[in-house]
């Protein structure tokens, strides 16, 4: 078991597992010098054999117990010393490799530190030469402008006048000097005469040179000759009428005819003629002349290239989304607030019930009536006339009924008496009606009838402009003038007393009744009002009319929409009209009838503002029209409103923005190039600016001060007046302000998109084509100051020749409405024809010749020259490779931060 034992333990020497490191073979191939010291000698060693060799040879032949125990001590022994050995080794590579790893680490850390200085060095490096291209590069376009400026800059002309000019002349090889006066009249052949007869030589071979060579003509001032800082000094020198030297043989050869050789061969034989390139230059061959009739070749020679534009320095990516947000934000705000189509279908149903024929009914007479509830009016229609008391009938009335016309149709005052009289109760008034306004909408407050008169009394030529003398002399036929506009001066401004006592007798008998069921409101119809009480305590403006503008003042009556709900309060409002004809309440002195009313949809949430307009003509003529707006009288209520509020405020930052730096650099563009800064008010980008500032800062202060005022909730009560004591309230000019800043919106719109369309000019072809409609618009703007007053004749002569006979052209304004109509060929000329044929072929004429033919082949022409104009006298224009593109579209910080986080790769190496 002992020689097995030392066979194996000889066996397993050295270890199998034991690989030392590369760096560690020095230290083993010691281990047997260190283990030879001590007993480790007598370990390796058996009777003074090699223990190896012993156990290898002769272990088995040991018959001896003990030799074997010395023998397997030993093995012992040598195995303990090689396992102390081992660990000693492993500890030994452990600390040579955590060495390694700490040298191998710092290797790492010096090779990123070296890099990362590296990538800084070449970062640094870029950025210095790129500011260094920079400087260069604001340095040159400095000296750019500088040198342009003093180029383009008229020198300053010196101060002191030229007195004394010195003129030199040679003669017999010595050079004589003569001092002459001048004044700043004298010319040079006057000098050049002087000079000559003093020296006794002929004018005509002689001539005065400045100092520098260059020669003075004959019909310069002397004080023209010198420049700025030149010696007032001249030459009087000899013409020399022959050539300096004669031509060279290859010049001759090259000015020679190609295609005949015979031409050639005389032109070699003759030599060169000296007395006939003298003459040909003395002949004036007219070129200019024979050019200017080619007028594009003529155009090409005289235009110069203008300097290269720099538009493209002004145009930044802030601007750019400046105006791209302005444009998203109002797209938003048109987009929610513009009336959708339910907006026209509801105006439609108004327009509908308002312009329609009515049914109207003329009392013919009973047998018994009571007379204590009604009597008979002596009018000439014979309407019935009574309190408000039930009608009390022993037998049937009989009426007579007829068709009264619709509102636009209306051409006399009895026809606008039918019309209040019986159309207008069936559209304010909800009495047992099935089908109408007032099924959908409910019908606000009080329906105001306003009515403006002149004084009747008055001498009946006061207001004769040119016929006062004829109409003294009718008088006695009842000739008067009215006045032709009525004012506070000519207008029925007393108390109308004929209708005091019935007015105070209908109001005592409502007395006793609720607010909301009284028919009649708390205005009194007798009493005049003026413009201010009106506007102040009912909201009513002036209206526009076909003659004039009429104020807000005049008769009021009023009648409460809601209240009228039974055939015998529509009885009331119906006796009450007859009482007001009956009294020529409105009369042959009256100008103006005003029918107004407010009604809200709650499913639209809309209000509707409706005024009915009756203008009464002096000719005994009625011209009735109506007006339906739709608004809303408060827009800040909602969380959808308040974000358009908030829109607002973001809009008018950004205007400001544009008024103020945009303005300030557009003005700084223009004076670089030359221009005073004025001119960036008149260009289309210009005007765009402009627009966008006034637009949005009109629109915010409408809406903050006409829609922002009481809620919806009071606005309801106030319309509804629940108290009778306020009356009516017109809403028409809370409409009217926000219909327009709906239309200033699609102008704002307008103005932005045009702006929008401006930054497109960083393309080269756009710019060109940008550039050619600035030159042709101002061409055209010429042209239409030409063709103007032609087009003004045009159209008085179609006003004075057809606005007796048709409604389209009875006004100026119309007329020229109608005159657009014309151009688009949307009018028919038959009815014109049937009129006057000569004025008919003469405006037809006109359009023809004048508008189609000539004038669109003027604007053709324009726009084609202003095309070539922009092409030949623009420069080449510089190239935006990719990089420029990416640095205006990418701001310099975002560029220099993606820099700085993502630095380029440092070289691989030691």
């Amino acid at each position: 078991i002992l020689a097995q034992a030392a066979q194996r333990f000889a066996g397993s020497w050295p270890p199998p597992h034991v690989a030392p490191h590369a760096g560690a073979r020095r230290a083993v191939s010691r281990a047997p010098a260190a283990m030879a010291a001590g007993d480790e000698h007598d370990d390796d060693r058996f009777n003074g054999e090699k223990i190896d060799h012993v156990v290898a040879t002769r272990l088995h032949a040991i018959d001896n117990l003990e030799e074997v125990k010395q023998i397997y001590a030993k093995m012992r022994r040598r195995q303990q010393r090689g396992k102390s050995y081992h660990d000693g080794l492993q500890k030994k590579l452990a600390k040579l490799k955590a060495d390694l790893d700490a040298r191998t680490e710092e290797v790492e850390r010096l090779k990123k530190t070296s890099g990362m200085e590296l990538t800084k060095m070449n970062d640094d490096d870029s950025r210095a030469q790129s500011e260094k291209e920079a400087r260069d590069k604001a340095q040159d376009e400095r000296i750019r402008d500088v040198l342009s400026d003093v180029l383009y800059t008229k020198p300053a002309t010196c101060d002191r006048e030229l007195e004394t000019v010195m003129i030199s002349y040679v003669k017999d090889q010595l050079r004589y000097n003569l001092a002459f006066h001048v004044d700043s009249i004298t010319k040079v052949k006057d000098l050049q005469a002087a000079a000559c007869r003093y020296w006794d030589v002929a004018t005509k071979d002689h001539m005065l040179l400045t100092w520098g060579g260059n020669k003075c003509q004959d019909e310069l001032y002397v004080r023209e000759c010198f420049k700025v800082g030149e010696l007032a000094q001249l030459r009087l020198m000899q013409k020399r009428l022959e050539p300096r030297e004669k031509p060279t043989d290859e010049e001759i050869k090259a000015t020679q005819p190609r295609s005949q050789r015979k031409s050639k061969k005389r032109a070699e034989q003759a030599g060169f003629d000296s007395a006939g390139v003298a003459n040909l230059q003395n002949q004036h061959t007219g070129y200019g002349e024979e050019l200017s009739k080619l007028g594009g070749v003529y155009f090409l020679l005289k235009t110069t290239t203008a300097k290269p534009s720099e538009h493209c320095a002004k145009l930044k990516l802030h601007d750019l989304l400046v105006y791209l947000a302005l444009a998203v934000f109002t797209f938003y705000t048109y987009q929610v607030q513009r009336p959708s189509s339910s907006d026209y279908w509801l105006r439609s149903a108004f327009e509908a019930e308002i312009n329609k024929p009515g049914l109207g009914t003329t009392y013919l007479g009973t047998n018994t009536i009571d007379n204590e509830s009604t009597d008979l009016n002596d009018n000439e229609s014979g309407d019935l006339v009574g309190n408000d008391s039930e009608v009390t009938d022993s037998q049937p009335a009989v009426f007579d009924s007829f068709t009264v016309p619709k509102l636009t149709e209306l051409r006399t005052l009895p026809d606008a008496w039918n019309w209040l009289e019986f159309t207008l109760p069936t559209i304010i008034f909800p009495v047992e009606r099935v089908t109408g306004l007032s099924t959908h909408n409910l019908m606000l407050g009080y329906a105001n009838i306003r009515v403006q008169s002149m004084a009747a009394s008055g001498p009946f030529g006061t207001h004769c402009q040119h016929n006062n003398d004829l109409v003294k002399q009718l008088a006695a036929k009842g000739a008067v003038c009215y006045p032709i506009k009525v004012d506070q001066s000519v207008m029925e401004t007393g108390d109308f007393l004929a209708l005091k006592p019935y007015w105070d007798d209908v109001l005592s008998r409502q007395a006793n009744k609720t607010s909301n069921t009284k028919l009649r409101g708390p205005t009194l119809p007798w009493k005049w009002a003026d413009p201010v009480h009106n506007k102040e305590q009912h909201g009513i403006d002036s209206v526009n009319g076909d003659t004039q503008i009429f104020d807000a003042s005049g008769f009021s009556v009023e009648y409460q929409m809601d209240a009228a709900r039974s055939q015998l309060q529509l009885d009331q409002y119906r006796r009450d009209i007859q009482e007001f004809r009956r009294v020529g309440w409105i009369s042959a002195h009256s100008r103006l009838v005003v029918v107004s009313f407010t009604a809200y949809n709650s499913h639209l949430d809309m209000w509707i503002a409706n005024d009915i307009v009756f203008e009464l003509l002096p000719a005994d003529a009625v011209e009735a029209k109506y007006f339906i707006r739709l608004f809303r009288p408060n827009i800040f209520e909602t969380k959808d409103e308040l974000l358009l509020m908030y829109i607002d405020y973001i809009r008018l930052v950004f205007a400001f923005y544009i008024g103020i730096f945009v303005g300030m650099m557009e003005r700084q563009h223009k004076i670089k190039n030359r221009k005073a800064g004025c001119w960036y008010h008149v260009t289309l980008h210009g005007i765009a600016d402009l627009g966008i500032v006034v637009c949005v800062s009109i629109i915010l202060i409408l809406r903050q001060t006409a829609l922002n005022g009481a809620s919806t909730a009071d606005t309801l009560l106030r319309a509804e007046d629940l108290t009778w004591t306020q009356g009516f309230w017109s809403y028409s000019s809370v409409a009217t302000t926000y219909r327009n800043i709906l239309a200033l919106e699609g102008v704002l719109f307008t103005f932005v998109m045009l702006r929008l369309i401006s930054f497109a000019r960083l393309s080269r072809r756009v710019y060109l084509l940008w550039h050619a409609m600035g030159i042709a618009l101002k061409h055209l703007a010429v042209i239409m100051l030409i063709f103007a007053p032609t087009v003004l004749a045009i159209m008085f002569i179609i006003h004075v020749a057809f606005g007796p006979y048709f409604r389209e052209y009875s006004l100026v304004s119309s007329t020229l409405l109608q005159f657009f109509f014309m151009l688009e060929g949307d009018v028919d000329f038959q009815p014109l024809l049937q009129v006057d044929a000569v004025w008919t072929a003469v405006v037809v004429t006109f359009l023809y010749v004048v508008m189609y033919f000539v004038l669109l082949n003027i604007v053709v022409v324009v726009v084609v020259d202003a095309n070539y104009v922009a092409h030949l006298t623009s420069g080449p224009g510089e190239k935006w490779s990719t990089v420029r593109r990416l640095k205006f579209f990418v701001p310099a910080p975002i560029v220099a931060l993606v820099h700085a986080l993502m630095p380029s790769r440092a070289p691989e190496g030691g």
